[in-house]
């Protein structure tokens, strides 16, 4: 007996930000660097006054007396005792150069190490108005970004430096609560099918068409998925016939369940983010379905009032690329960071429209934030036990064959093997 699939009311008016065709390349990356800076801002205030009790605010005042630390809006404006907010800024010895692309020498050192970070790398603390060194213990070069807004805590000392006595992220909102839920719904997430590739296995990608039918032993909680997306690298670097097959598989998976296909760093699609939906003459088959969809990479969306952020994983991986922190703690960073991609555009490809990839306002703020073609699976919570966000790293789907479904009610995801 066939057995109804659970819907679920879908909204993807957050994604819009993202739909940048035609809008040109105007701006310099100043102003980038710039407005994520003034936009986040403001966000600090309310940590500060929390965090830091001895703190004074009123930038226009001029109590530096033993204990107090001034708010000063700009760095270069920092006396003895100061609270400044600013860009971190990473001088790397091993960050790679265009103006060394061809260099054999530096071809080299880049094959020699996964990683660009050494012990030599030193912090910095810009906004418009200048540069400074950032010193004290607190502050780890490899497990900070360039690009990284943030509020530091200390005093200029004799050398000129910042002598960083603490420090805060923007922070996802205080409070964030899912909305009331009673009926068992998931969405489900998977990345890396990678099906024009002949390292993909075709056993574990059936096994998976197969879940999505309901045609296997889970058949109940099949379905339960309302909706199904696809984030990055769903079909890979491919020819003719292989985007037909591609085709053929996502209008099977469409004629039974709604499909999301994020674009990804080896899908046909444009390389800077926000990544613009893979072009539908690519997918005759499935662009018949109204169930299918190709959307931007990064993805904003809601079912039943649940707000999921979803990138392909380039933003996670630029922060893995230039420190030391695992992919779940890069994505967590994301998160205290309010910024979608935070090492962009210095190491990561972007449009020059910072205010798409803000994470400023609390109402819109996701419950649900997950990167795609992760190495593995891994989720956590921000903060104490059930705090929101939950963070998600999806597993390529080549390295580590499942799918994760989210439960509406609870978030607290489940992994599904295909091995």
């Amino acid at each position: 007996m066939a057995t109804e699939r659970a819907t679920g009311a879908y909204d993807d008016g957050l994604s819009q930000r993202f739909r940048l065709v035609g809008v040109p390349y105007a701006n310099q990356y100043f102003t980038f660097s710039t407005e994520k800076l003034e936009s986040l801002r403001p966000c600090f205030f309310p940590l500060i006054e929390h965090r830091w009790p001895d703190a004074v605010l009123d930038s226009s005042s001029s109590d530096y007396t033993a204990g107090r630390y001034v708010y000063v809006p700009s760095i270069k404006d920092a006396k003895a005792q100061s609270v400044i907010i600013g860009t971190i800024y990473k001088d790397m010895k091993l960050r790679p150069s265009p103006l060394e692309e061809y260099s054999e020498q530096v071809k080299l050192k880049q094959q020699l190490t996964a990683k660009y970070t050494s012990e030599d790398d030193r912090l910095f603390i810009e906004d418009h108005s200048i540069r400074i060194a950032l010193k004290g213990s607190l502050l780890d070069p490899q497990k900070l970004v360039t690009g990284l807004v943030i509020a530091l805590k200390g005093f200029i000392n004799d050398q000129g430096e910042f002598d960083c006595e603490d420090y805060i992220y923007p922070g996802p909102p205080l409070s964030i609560s899912l909305p009331p839920s009673t009926d068992e719904k998931y969405v489900a997430l998977v990345s890396g099918l990678d099906l024009s590739s002949q390292t993909s296995s075709r056993s574990a990608l059936l096994l998976l068409r197969d879940f999505i039918f309901g045609n296997t032993p889970l058949y109940d909680l099949s379905s339960k998925v309302v909706r199904l997306v696809i984030a990055g690298n769903g079909i890979g670097k491919c020819d003719v016939a292989a985007l037909a097959q591609c085709d053929v598989y996502f209008a099977q998976l469409a004629a039974t369940i709604p499909v999301d296909l994020m674009p990804g760093d080896s899908d046909p699609s444009n390389r800077n983010l926000p990544q613009q939906p893979i072009h539908p003459t690519f997918l005759e088959h499935s662009k018949r379905y109204g169930t299918f969809q190709s959307t931007t990479n990064p993805y904003f969306f809601s079912v039943d009032g649940v707000r999921f952020l979803g990138t392909s994983g380039q933003a996670v991986k630029g922060i893995c690329d230039y420190s030391h922190l695992s992919e779940l703690d890069a994505l967590k960073l994301t998160a205290s960071a309010r910024f979608i991609a935070p090492t962009a555009p210095d190491t990561l490809g972007c449009h020059p429209e910072a205010r798409v990839f803000n994470l400023t306002e609390d109402s819109e703020y996701p419950h649900v934030i997950f990167s795609g073609n992760c190495n593995e699976y891994a989720t956590d919570e921000m903060g104490k036990p059930g705090a929101l966000p939950r963070v998600i790293c999806v597993p390529s789907f080549t390295r580590q064959p499942s799918i994760i479904l989210v439960p509406l009610s609870t978030l607290q995801p489940r992994l599904i093997r295909f091995e």
